[in-house]
C-alpha cells in the first residue's frame, strides 16, 4: 500500500520537462536532440539508481536506500525551479476541452499502444538477463548484462540525437523497433555470457532511439491544450509496460526458462513496430511556437 501511495504522489518532473521542451524547441530536429538526451538520462537513472540502492543495502540498510530515494525525489522539484526552464512554459490558448483529452486522438492511442509493447519488451529483457545468469550459476552476470545494454542505449541515444535523417520519424520508428528485435532473437541462441554481452550492447543501441522517436511523435500529435496530459499518458504506458513485461517474463522463466523471456521481448518489439505502421505521416502537425 505504501508503494502505491508513493507512486501516486511522485513529482511528475519528466512529464513537465518534456512539455517544456515542446514549447522551447520550435524546430523538430532540435526536439529530436532534446528528447534523445532525455531518453539517455532516464536510461542512466534506471541503471545507476538500482546500483546505488544495492550498494546502500549492502553497506548500510534498506532504510538508508529509502532515504536516498526520498532525497532524490524531494530534490527534483527545487532543481526544476532553479533551472529556469519554467520560463519557457506556455499556457495553451482557450479551447474546448473533453474529458478524454488526448485519448480522443487516434495517432496518440497508436503511440501509447506501441510504447506499452516496446517497454514490456524492456521489462522482459531485464528479467531474462537475470534469469540467464541465475540458470547458468553466474549471478553477477545478470546486472552486468543489464548495464552493458544500458550503455548501448545511452550511446545509441546520443548518436540518434546528433543525426538528422531525411526519412520521416513515422517510417524510422518501425524500422528501429524491428532492428531491435534481431539481436534480441539471437539472445535465445547464446549460452555464453561473453557472447551475449555484445548482443546486449547492440540491442541497447536501438532502445533510446526508439523511445526518442515515440516521444517526438507524441510531441507532434498532441493538441496544444492537451500537451501535458499527452506526456502523462505516455509515462503511464511506459511504466505499465515495464511492469507487465517484468511480471510476465518472470512467470515464463519460472514455468520454462530464460529463453522464453527473451522470446517475449522479441514478440513485444515486433508488436510495437506493427502498431507504428498505423501512423499517418504529418497528421496533426503542430505549428512552431515562439520560444520567447
Amino acid at each position: 500500500m505504501c508503494a502505491v501511495v508513493t507512486g501516486a504522489f511522485l513529482p511528475p518532473v519528466p512529464t513537465i520537462v518534456r512539455t517544456i521542451w515542446r514549447h522551447r524547441f520550435v524546430n523538430e530536429r532540435e526536439r529530436q536532440t532534446a528528447f534523445a538526451l532525455d531518453s539517455v538520462l532516464i536510461e542512466l537513472a534506471f541503471t545507476l539508481g538500482p546500483a546505488l540502492v544495492a550498494i546502500l543495502v549492502a553497506m548500510a540498510s534498506p532504510r538508508a536506500a529509502f532515504g536516498m530515494a526520498w532525497l532524490f525525489a524531494v530534490a527534483s522539484v527545487p532543481l526544476l525551479y532553479a533551472s529556469g526552464g519554467l520560463r519557457w512554459w506556455k499556457n495553451a490558448p482557450p479551447a474546448k476541452r473533453h474529458l478524454l483529452g488526448p485519448l480522443r486522438e487516434r495517432e496518440l492511442l497508436v503511440l501509447y499502444a506501441s510504447l506499452f509493447f516496446l517497454t514490456a519488451g524492456f521489462g522482459s529483457l531485464e528479467v531474462a538477463y537475470l534469469g540467464f545468469a541465475t540458470e547458468r550459476a553466474i549471478a553477477a552476470w545478470g546486472p552486468a548484462l543489464i548495464a552493458v545494454n544500458s550503455v548501448g542505449s545511452a550511446l545509441g541515444g546520443l548518436l540518434y540525437g546528433g543525426l538528422h535523417v531525411a526519412m520521416p520519424v513515422e517510417r524510422q520508428l518501425p524500422r528501429l523497433m524491428s532492428l531491435l528485435a534481431v539481436p534480441l532473437a539471437l539472445h535465445m541462441l547464446v549460452g555464453d555470457p561473453w557472447a551475449m554481452a555484445p548482443l546486449a550492447f547492440i540491442a541497447g543501441l536501438f532502445i533510446a532511439p526508439s523511445l526518442t522517436g515515440a516521444t517526438l511523435l507524441i510531441s507532434r500529435h498532441a493538441p496544444p491544450q492537451y500537451v501535458t496530459e499527452a506526456f502523462t499518458w505516455s509515462a503511464t504506458a511506459i511504466v505499465t509496460g515495464i511492469g507487465a513485461g517484468m511480471a510476465l517474463g518472470g512467470t515464463l522463466i519460472e514455468k520454462s526458462d530464460y529463453r522464453a523471456a527473451f522470446g517475449l521481448s522479441v514478440v513485444s518489439m515486433l508488436a510495437a513496430a506493427l502498431f507504428t505502421l498505423a501512423l499517418r505521416r504529418g497528421h496533426l502537425q503542430i505549428q512552431p511556437e515562439d520560444p520567447r
